[in-house]
């Protein structure tokens, strides 16, 4: 678990991160690339100026989240939830 976690200027690569919570963690300037993660928990982070390339982000939650300036790219975020 990263809950609460501060993490800037972070990259994660080629990991497989399936149900990983990052719950109010404060990512900051940091990249996801190639990750496979299922079901994984962002709810109440802070993604800003953050980077996922090539994820597989199915059913991610996204929940109450501050994504300014976050950019998704070529992920697959098929039933993620952004509410």
């Amino acid at each position: 678990s990263f809950d609460n976690a501060s993490l800037k200027s972070t990259t994660f690569e080629t990991c497989t991160m399936t149900k990983s919570t990052f719950r109010k963690a404060i990512i900051e300037e940091s990249m996801f690339m190639s990750i496979t993660g299922g079901s994984m928990d962002f709810t109440g982070a802070k993604i800003t100026g953050s980077t996922f390339r090539g994820c597989a982000l199915k059913k991610a939650k996204f929940n109450n989240c501050d994504l300014k300036g976050a950019y998704f790219k070529k992920s697959d975020l098929c039933g993620a939830d952004f509410t």
